[in-house]
């Protein structure tokens, strides 16, 4: 079988009975119409007589009407899209996306890549293989396997040696408290899923003796059961101080430290504060806390 981009059209036959003068600009016509579609034809062309089915269609516009096509490509069983680099009249085509045949996979060929501006959904299984360069046999190296669940992720690098970066999206929950006292105890919020705590940043305002006053100890606490106040053991204490971290007043607020640098709050989990002391007349108490999602 042979691929041919024309093929001769021939108007519908004349109608009988009618005089053909009257026949003729309707046969012009039609033909008009249709001429631009049978010219962006691609068929396949059998070894027979008129055995030939439409296999691509290329469109553009007056001054090149053959820009770009679609094109079923059956040497490797996969559906194209196809631009063409050549001329109107010599045509060069080259693909740009295809959809194989044996999975469905969409593929993008062109040298632009492929870009979502509206983001990637249903994909929180998403993994993504890569080679394992720590491996000592540089002949066989490892095979690793990055499963995550971050909302968002890029590549970056050439396209020979991409990288992978997890950029997972930044929450942030803040809280006040006016004129606190030393016995605070107050919800702050309750998640459902299982956050990690990033950053936590504490600033006291008020009157006192500088450089210890005015301060508020607290405590940020999480737990499943809110009234449980076993949850006010280190294991369950977001600070690594869980019998209170001092926060004095400051103009830019203070990053409190984390406990073990790395906390994991369990879904369906309260986060709380409390206080265990004061120093001078705080007037404001002030937290906010960074988090992703697991």
């Amino acid at each position: 079988m042979a691929l041919t981009e024309g093929l001769p059209f021939y108007a519908p036959l004349p109608v009988f009975g009618e005089s053909l003068s009257r026949q003729w600009d309707r046969f012009r016509e039609n033909s008009d119409a249709l001429a631009p579609l049978v010219r962006g034809a691609t068929y396949d062309v059998g070894a027979t007589s008129r055995d030939y089915d439409l296999s691509g269609l290329a469109i553009g516009e007056l001054d090149f009407r053959n820009r770009h096509r679609i094109f079923y490509n059956k040497t490797d069983n996969q559906f194209e899209i196809q631009f063409n680099q050549g001329t109107e009249t010599n045509s060069s085509w080259t693909t740009y996306m295809c959809i194989r045949d044996s999975d469905g996979r969409l593929i993008a060929k062109g040298p632009g890549g492929f870009e979502s501006l509206s983001g990637f959904y249903n994909a929180s299984f998403l993994t993504i293989r890569t080679t394992d360069e720590t491996q000592s046999n540089a002949t066989h190296k490892g095979v690793a396997e990055i499963v995550f669940n971050a909302n968002d992720f890029y590549l970056t690098g050439s396209k020979a040696h991409p990288h992978v970066n997890l950029q997972p999206t930044i929450n942030q929950r803040d809280f006040q408290i006016g004129t606190p006292s030393a016995t605070e105890d107050r919800t702050w919020f309750f998640t459902p899923r299982a956050i990690t705590v990033q950053k936590t940043i504490g600033l006291v305002k008020g009157t006192g003796s500088a450089p210890h006053d005015p301060h508020v100890a607290v405590r940020l606490l999480h737990g499943a059961d809110r009234l449980d106040r076993l949850s006010a053991t280190a294991a369950n204490s977001i600070l690594n101080n869980s019998t209170g971290f001092y926060i004095r007043e400051s103009t830019t607020g203070i990053d409190l430290p984390i406990n073990t640098g790395d906390v994991t709050i369990p879904a369906s989990s309260f986060v709380w504060i409390e206080s265990t002391g004061t120093g001078g007349t705080p007037s404001e108490l002030f937290l906010t806390l960074e988090y992703t999602e697991d």
